[in-house]
């Protein structure tokens, strides 16, 4: 038996959530490149950290939206057989006109072997590494990390084991 409400014809398919990805870039040291998402002061997402990520685009992986977004937001490749799945979420923030099915990809890097640049300044800060211990503890995480969290993703070994990392 379906419960809860039932989309009926008049649906808004305008309003059906896109498939997001972030994708978690740990080094060595366990730190994460991470930058602040820019929007109009006010807007929920303003000086929101972040991973690099977008949406994925039709006929698109995952892990070749994961390397496209990480190349074109900060200039970064990434090898996508190294790319792992972490987790599926369904994000919604409907209060503020926001729902993705968010999707958490991670992969492991040699710090002093990836040189990120700011290629879209105007959408983002410049990126940078932290602890991943300090991230996660931080209160202005852009919105699908609460899910993440909620999952038990702020355990870093959950999300290594998760990836196959250890």
């Amino acid at each position: 038996m379906v419960e809860g409400p039932i989309p009926h014809k008049d649906f808004d398919k305008s309003k059906r959530p896109k498939v997001g990805l972030g994708i978690m870039l740990l080094n060595e040291f366990d730190e994460v490149l991470v930058s602040q998402r820019f929007a109009e002061e006010g807007h929920p997402f303003h000086l929101r950290w972040q991973f690099p990520g977008g949406y994925l685009e039709f006929g698109e992986t995952f892990e070749e939206a994961g390397v496209r977004e990480v190349r074109e937001e900060c200039a970064v490749d990434i090898d996508p057989t190294k790319l792992r799945y972490v987790t599926t979420m369904n994000v919604r923030g409907v209060e503020f006109e926001y729902h993705n099915v968010g999707i958490f990809m991670a992969t492991q890097v040699i710090k002093e072997q990836i040189k990120p640049v700011n290629t879209e300044p105007e959408k983002n800060s410049d990126w940078s590494w932290v602890k991943w211990e300090d991230f996660i503890k931080r209160d202005n995480l852009f919105h699908p990390f609460h899910y993440f969290i909620e999952q038990g993703f702020a355990d870093l070994d959950k999300i290594k084991k998760q990836a196959g990392f250890i």
